[in-house]
């Protein structure tokens, strides 16, 4: 439901039940005694509405879900597939060994200085979203 008027309008949502449904825009909820009550819509404004909350939140997205690196093994160096503001690599004892900001998707990071080992590499995206994934050095 919407509204593309400059003025308050009434909109009859015909609901297909009666019953609590939720704005999934908000989470807000109405209870529906009947199907065809008006509902005022302000000037520019927009209703979607279910019949359950809305599952879509930024608190369970995760952004970075698809992001890896290669190659692993690594001998000389790896990539990752996106774009990172940050990129701290740790020995598996927690020391900070190396670090790298602002890098684009496909460049280069260096792995020659490395002993061979397990290494634990910290990636942030440009909206501070961590993930944390393992690397193989040769």
């Amino acid at each position: 439901m919407s509204n593309f008027n400059v003025t308050s309008i009434n909109v009859t949502p015909n609901f297909p039940y009666t019953g609590t449904w939720y704005n999934l825009m908000d989470n807000s909820t109405l209870n529906v005694t009947s199907t065809t009550d008006p509902i005022t819509i302000e000037a520019g404004g927009f209703r979607v509405y279910g019949n359950q909350p809305s599952a879509l939140n930024t608190e369970s997205f995760n952004a970075l879900r698809f992001v890896n690196l290669s190659p692993n093994p690594a001998t000389d160096y790896f990539t990752i597939n996106n774009a990172m503001s940050k990129v701290l690599v740790y020995s598996m004892t927690g020391q900070l060994v190396k670090s790298y900001h602002d890098k684009v998707k496909g460049d280069v990071y260096s792995t020659s200085d490395l002993k061979s080992g397990v290494y634990l590499v910290k990636v942030f995206d440009a909206d501070h979203n961590e993930k944390t994934l393992k690397l193989i050095k040769q």
